[in-house]
């Protein structure tokens, strides 16, 4: 049996580097420059983000931020899971885990920009519990994103 594990950890990793560098390549193959947004080892680093790496068997498979933005809320940010780690649960554990510590840190409600084309993403988000919202924050329209959230903690409905 493989070990998957998710733990917290700075994105100033090379195989993390290589994972971030992966979803860059894969959001430039699926939309133009002004549906992309990516934040980079120093924005991921900055006070106030979580950055989780899931390994399998020692290997970064995963990675994603979570990035809290004050009022109870957090933002999900640069989700990716290699081709190594799929099929093994890794999206499903970064998600578990990044919702553990939203409730830890207090926050009730998790929002999150993914891309229109990004058809897994969807599955994974849906599956695990995220619906529809309009969009949050400096985030607007686009026909490149849609726009999902989910409340956690106590008051989870």
């Amino acid at each position: 049996m493989t070990r998957l594990t998710v733990g917290v950890e700075t994105p100033r990793q090379v195989e993390v580097l290589d994972l971030l560098q992966q979803s860059d390549a894969y959001s430039a193959s699926l939309y133009p420059v002004e549906g992309r947004r990516p934040l980079g080892a120093d924005t991921l680093s900055a006070p106030g983000v979580h950055f989780f790496v899931a390994r399998l068997e020692g290997v970064a498979v995963g990675c994603c931020a979570l990035i809290e933005q004050g009022g109870g809320m957090g933002e999900l940010k640069r989700m990716i899971v290699d081709k190594g780690g799929r099929q093994q649960g890794t999206g499903r554990a970064l998600l578990a885990a990044v919702e553990a510590s939203a409730v830890r840190i207090g926050l009730r409600l998790i929002q999150m920009e993914v891309g229109a084309r990004s058809i897994g993403a969807h599955a994974l988000y849906r599956g695990a519990g995220y619906r529809d919202c309009g969009p949050f924050g400096a985030h607007r329209l686009s026909p490149h994103s849609i726009f999902l959230e989910k409340q956690v903690g106590t008051d989870a409905a």
